[in-house]
């Protein structure tokens, strides 16, 4: 089984990925509107990302890294992010929202280097490995029940639609 810290630095490296790719996106954006979607996929990942750490990492951390003084530091680039998010989600002008999102990208990319170098090697030092195992097979499971009910929610909006229609009266002659 995948430890806690094996899984995130995956999804690090997938968000980094994808961060490049939203630049480059964003580079071909014509309107505000584009960049604001390219903003709220952003914030989309990041939120359920950064719901999980809390849940699952975060919290059996926070005395030991609120001693270390990097508790607070962790949690005031989560707000910054969100609130250039935020604000690129709704900005009306497409250079603002590029600024924004292209700020929001580069410190989550700054977060995502700081939460690999040291809080992820206090979080091997503190747990067993079997610790780290089991906070990883809740992550998992986390996530296989977030893609069930988006998978639930979008099948409960689909319009039934006929593959094979009857017939026409005009065609069966």
């Amino acid at each position: 089984m995948p430890t806690i810290t094996q899984l995130l630095v995956v999804e690090h490296a997938v968000f980094l990925a994808l961060f490049d790719q939203i630049d480059a996106a964003l580079d071909g954006a014509e309107t505000a509107g584009e960049a604001n979607r390219l903003a709220r996929i952003v914030e989309g990942v990041l939120r359920r990302h950064g719901e999980s750490e809390a849940e699952l990492a975060y919290a059996a951390l926070d005395q030991m890294l609120a001693e270390r003084g990097e508790l607070q530091e962790l949690h005031q680039d989560h707000r910054e992010i969100d609130a250039n998010l935020s604000r690129a989600t709704t900005s009306h002008d497409l250079a603002d929202a590029r600024h924004l999102l292209r700020r929001a990208l580069r410190m989550a990319r700054v977060h995502l280097r700081r939460e690999e170098r040291s809080v992820f090697p206090l979080f091997e030092r503190v747990f067993s490995r079997q610790s780290l195992e089991a906070l990883g097979g809740a992550h998992l499971r986390g996530h296989a029940g977030a893609a069930r009910d988006a998978a639930a929610a979008a099948e409960a909006r689909l319009e039934p639609v006929e593959f094979c229609p009857a017939p026409s009266p005009e065609i069966s002659r």
